[in-house]
């Protein structure tokens, strides 16, 4: 028989201790829509004091300083789902929650299409007095807004290939959320002297900006310089045709 110090000792570094799993009543949203969903925490081996559960959306986002790049995860609307009570051997209990998704986060789902790079997952944590936290993480799907997806779509009209995409740290003029999603497009088959091009949304309620910053081709004894552009639509935007020829008309000035 083990002996409830050394189970204790055991539950506090994690192991056998309580657990949280987060279901989610779809992982599928809109941005600017809400997620819904529960928190099942299970008991375990011996009786804890739970602090509380706290739940966030996380995004990961690429951080720049001179030279140095990493990862970090960003929680966004951080929400407390209960406070302190003890949770017994065994004993289950079900939390219902709901986080608010931001409309200015970047979608990651175009269409059926998932965009791998750009990561964003409910973050639940399980706060356990003087012992290790229990985790879950739960990834989410956010679906693009119809005009994010025409936009998306006039930039294959245009031979742009979609290359990559991620979250970067930082703010673009109009931004909150301290990040922006940023998607990367081959223009070399495009006919045009660029070698990329960059696509940043900034949607808001009622319209979006979308940003687009080009990398131009230098010469022999020139440097490539980046050109931005940044324009307007309403979300009822959504001809792909009528899109596709105001982003070649934009472009055509860089």
């Amino acid at each position: 028989m083990v002996p409830l110090m050394f189970k204790k000792l055991q539950a506090a570094l994690g192991k056998g201790g309580a657990k949280v799993d987060t279901v989610l009543d779809n992982p599928t949203v809109y941005p600017g829509g809400v997620l819904t969903g529960r928190v099942d925490v299970r008991g375990g081996e011996i009786e804890q004091q739970l602090e509380g559960i706290r739940a966030a959306i996380s995004a990961v986002v690429e951080v720049e300083s001179g030279d140095d790049e990493w990862s970090s995860a960003r929680l966004i609307g951080e929400q407390r789902i209960s406070g302190p009570f003890a949770v017994s051997p065994g004993q289950h209990a079900s939390l219902p929650f709901q986080l608010q998704v931001p409309i200015e986060l970047s979608p990651n789902l175009v269409g059926s299409q998932h965009i791998h790079g750009l990561k964003i997952a409910v973050a639940t944590v399980l706060e356990i007095d003087n012992a290790v936290d229990a985790r879950d993480n739960d990834p989410i799907r956010v679906q693009a807004l119809p005009a994010q997806e025409a936009v998306l779509y006039s930039m294959q009209q245009l031979n742009f290939h979609f290359k990559s995409a991620d979250f970067e740290a930082g703010r673009v003029p109009g931004s909150t959320l301290g990040f922006y999603g940023e998607y990367e497009f081959d223009a070399r088959s495009s006919g045009r002297r660029f070698k990329e091009v960059e696509l940043t949304f900034l949607t808001r309620a009622h319209d979006l900006d979308v940003l687009i910053e080009v990398d131009k081709k230098g010469g022999f004894f020139l440097e490539g310089s980046d050109v931005t552009r940044r324009f307007t639509l309403n979300h009822q935007d959504t001809d792909v045709q009528s899109i596709t020829q105001h982003i070649n008309h934009v472009l055509g000035t860089v």
